[in-house]
């Protein structure tokens, strides 16, 4: 690099030099011109005159060299400075080094061992004296090794993005001429931010690993869905990737904490490349998170004699945690008088854990004002005199409305009715309005409705009847924008003709909680066995957005919304047009209680989505950094009584590891979310962790509580991908200026890197007469010129 031919010392012998070279020459010329002609005729071939004169050149070349090098000229050319540039080797580490890519043959761990053996890589013992080559290994973090002695291959994980940024640390301001990284490229944080590359010498990645895929049955992907599906709750569905067993049948099996199987599927595989996904669904979520297993394993053919030896078993096996139930989930039902929909509604729920039906049912309306004449001439209602001793200023008054209250918490509880304060609205999660005009709700009030759908996040389902839509004057209101039909934009048409038939649309049969059968032919027979509907409420036209679920077809085939819904604010709104659903039940024609069913579909998926004033979140820490996926992070969102994010109060975190005393922690503030609060946890052993949440307010009252888990399997990501990751890799070489390597490539590597470009370099001249390949060269040109005098039979 950089060589070049130095003459300034021999300048003064230019000239002497110069002038032997032309009498050579002259020389050469006439002794050529004579021996051309000798016993031959003066015409010769051309093919002669052209060996004469190659003959010529190449001796007249060898003699210019030779006076050449009387000049004693120096070849000079620039180096690196022995010792003075750092040289990194940095070594996978991790357990994914263990895999051998044949069946019984060397593991990649016997590779790195092989190519760090001073004994057996001479070109490592010729890097050494060149440059300061220092080793490194990386797991879980970086750390200085000696070699391959240190180096036990049992790290959990291999965090190559960590490793390179505490490398670019820990050398900064070191001549780095580069980083030869040993690895497979499967870094387990290769989900994070991508790599930070500045500042970084050429990295010069080696492949550890063979191209052919390998036998291996890995759990690739769980995923835990709860539903408001009656018959299953909880689904858990596993995707299983088969490489290189196909023909063979696998096992998937769902075991839970004790170990025992709770459900299995067996599957062939088909081809050599193949995802098996597999659906389990399992009871009730219980009241603290529960961990359930997935666990996929290769059955033994009877006609092959033998089991099939997979690359590796440590991602065979996967934990999933499913949240506890947050419930009871309380919902205000409201009802404009008795009717049949409250007494089926709390028959249906009754039972339910889940749910918690808290009534207001007005059973008498509010009377005009009137002078009583006669009697005392007090304002109490008379309906309720000489009842109890209760004070004439404390009764019912005769002109407000009689309202009963069913299934409440305390006496105080809805005392004066519907609430008018946040606080007691939303501490509900629905509320249910059941044929009742608008007027029987002020305009505060009617806001609040609004605010507790739009910000609380709740839920709000209107039923049909008389008094509802738009024979209630809710097109008027203020909460007449959150419902999911306009009642400005008014359906026209004749009135329905005779009862209508509940049907369902394409929307409603997509929606679990809409069917109450497994298959669609049962779901079909159900339709046609359900009685015609009497009362079905007008309302506007469907919003924009809103989702139309079930339709009430009516004698002449004209459809008119029966079931619609939509997302309004943080919360969602539904309405049931339909106001005499009790036939449904009166009516029926076997033993299956499908309103109870209905109902209890219904209301779980008016709550499911509802937040509570105390959620918990555990994530990994790899979005905003580079860093350890096992790195948690633990966020609570802590809200007040009117849903507002809490700033004033602490929350305390129990964490109970899988192993070891339970830890517990005060969750710090966050600066940039306010009402969330968060720690950070770095777990230790692999297992479930269990998290138990305590918020607390200002005055050290608790507001409410969590739990939830995680499972800390490292090998589930080390072991994701079993193939080296070569895209990535290559990659890694391109943006630094590198060259991706093999391990066969290394020594002939190796051995021409101190000519290339490093930080700390060196001039060095040398005698050109000293270069081997000026020897040669004149030799060469020298047995050139006798070779040609040879076959053309020149003198």
């Amino acid at each position: 690099m950089n060589a070049r031919l130095v003459l300034d010392h021999s300048l003064v012998w230019l000239a002497p030099a110069a002038g032997l070279l032309l009498l050579i020459v002259v020389a050469l010329w006439r002794g050529y011109g004579r021996g051309g002609g000798m016993n031959r005729s003066t015409s010769r071939e051309p093919s002669e005159k052209s060996s004469s004169k190659s003959a010529f050149a190449l001796k007249a070349v060898a003699f210019a060299i030779l006076v050449l090098c009387l000049l004693d000229p120096l070849w000079s050319s620039v180096r690196a400075r022995p010792g003075e540039n750092a040289l990194v080797f940095l070594v996978d580490d991790s357990r994914s080094l263990n895999i051998a890519d044949e069946i019984g043959g060397r593991t990649r761990r016997d590779v790195v061992a092989a190519l760090l053996d001073r004994d057996r890589s001479p070109w490592l013992v010729d890097l050494e004296r060149q440059f300061d080559v220092r080793t490194y290994a990386f797991g879980a973090r970086l750390r200085g090794s000696d070699g391959r002695g240190s180096m036990s291959f049992d790290e959990p994980e291999s965090n190559l993005a960590e490793a390179l940024a505490a490398l670019r640390n820990r050398l900064a301001g070191a001549p780095l001429a580069g980083i030869v990284l040993l690895t497979d490229g499967n870094a387990t944080d290769a989900a994070g931010p991508p790599l930070d590359l500045a500042g970084l010498p050429p990295i010069h990645p080696v492949a550890l690993g063979g191209r052919a895929p390998l036998p291996d049955l890995a759990v690739r992907h769980v995923a835990v869905t709860r539903t408001v599906f009656e018959d299953a709750p909880v689904t858990i569905r596993a995707e299983v990737a088969a490489s290189g067993l196909a023909g063979r049948e696998i096992t998937v099996e769902l075991l839970d904490e004790a170990d025992s199987v709770v459900s299995s599927e067996t599957r062939t595989v088909a081809a050599e490349q193949e995802t098996v996904s597999c659906e389990f669904r399992i009871g009730r979520a219980g009241e603290r998170p529960r961990f359930h297993r997935v666990r996929a394993s290769v059955q033994t053919r009877i006609e092959a004699g033998g089991s099939l030896e997979e690359a590796t078993l440590a991602n065979n096996v996967r934990t999933v945690v499913s949240e506890p139930s947050t419930g009871p989930h309380r919902v205000l039902y409201l009802a404009g008088r008795p009717n049949w929909e409250h007494k089926f509604l709390s028959r249906a729920v009754a039972d339910d854990a889940e749910l918690d039906l808290v009534a207001l049912i007005r059973i008498a309306r509010q009377e005009a004002k009137l002078q009583w004449r006669g009697g005392d001439g007090g304002s109490g209602n008379r309906l309720f005199r000489n009842f109890d001793d209760t004070p004439e200023t404390e009764r019912e008054r005769y002109d407000e409305p009689v309202l009963i209250r069913l299934n409440t918490r305390n006496a105080n509880e809805l005392a004066r009715g519907f609430p008018a304060a946040a606080e007691e609205l939303f501490a509900f999660h629905a509320v249910v309005l059941d044929d009742l005009e608008a007027d029987f709700l002020t305009h505060d009030q009617l806001a609040l409705l609004r605010r507790f759908v739009a910000d609380r996040g709740g839920s709000l389902l209107v039923l049909g009847g008389p008094q509802t839509f738009t024979g209630g004057g809710w097109d008027r209101t203020a909460i007449a924008e959150a419902l999911p039909v306009n009642f400005a934009l008014r359906r026209g048409g004749p009135p329905p003709a005779g009862p209508q038939r509940f049907a369902l649309t394409r929307e409603g049969w997509l929606q679990p909680w809409v069917r109450l059968r497994a298959s669609e032919a049962e779901e079909r027979s159900r339709l046609a066995e359900m009685p015609g509907f009497r009362v079905v409420s007008a309302t506007g036209a469907v919003r924009p957005g809103a989702t139309v679920l079930a339709e009430a077809v009516d004698e002449a085939g004209r459809h008119a919304p029966a079931l619609v819904a939509h997302r309004y604010g943080h919360g969602r709104c539904a309405a049931l047009t339909v106001g005499d659903l009790w036939r449904w039940q009166l009516q029926k024609t076997n033993d299956r209680d499908d309103l109870g069913r209905g109902w209890r579909q219904m209301l779980r998926w008016l709550v499911s989505d509802v937040p509570e004033r105390v959620r918990v979140e555990v994530m990994p820490d790899s979005a905003g950094r580079i860093g350890n996926p096992s790195h948690v992070r633990v966020r609570v969102h802590a809200r007040d009584a009117k849903h507002r994010p809490l700033d004033e109060g602490t929350v305390r975190v129990t964490i109970e590891p899988p192993e070891g005393e339970p830890l517990e922690l005060l969750a710090e503030p966050s600066l940039d979310r306010p009402g969330t609060h968060e720690i950070e946890y770095l777990p230790r052993a692999p297992g479930a962790y269990r998290i138990r949440v305590a918020a607390m307010d200002g005055d050290g009252k608790e507001i409410g509580a969590g739990e939830t888990g995680w499972a800390h399997e490292p090998a589930v990501t080390e072991f994701a991908r079993i193939e080296p990751n070569r895209e990535m890799l290559r990659s890694l070489a391109d943006r630094t200026g590198g060259r991706m390597l093999s391990p066969e490539e290394l020594p002939a590597f190796a051995r021409g890197l101190p000519a290339t470009d490093v930080p700390v370099t060196e001039r060095v001249a040398s005698p050109l007469w000293h270069r081997p390949w000026v020897f040669l060269l004149v030799l060469g040109c020298l047995a050139g010129e006798w070779g040609l005098r040879r076959r053309r039979g020149l003198r």
